[in-house]
């Protein structure tokens, strides 16, 4: 099993760049 830093690294790698790139494109999508 992942500690939870290491989960929360993890998610942050994986979920924050697509995130990232779709908020610049289209912000009415944040939050």
């Amino acid at each position: 099993q992942m500690s939870a830093q290491e989960f929360s690294l993890l998610l942050a790698g994986i979920d924050w760049t697509p995130v990232k790139r779709n908020a610049v494109r289209r912000p009415s999508k944040v939050g």
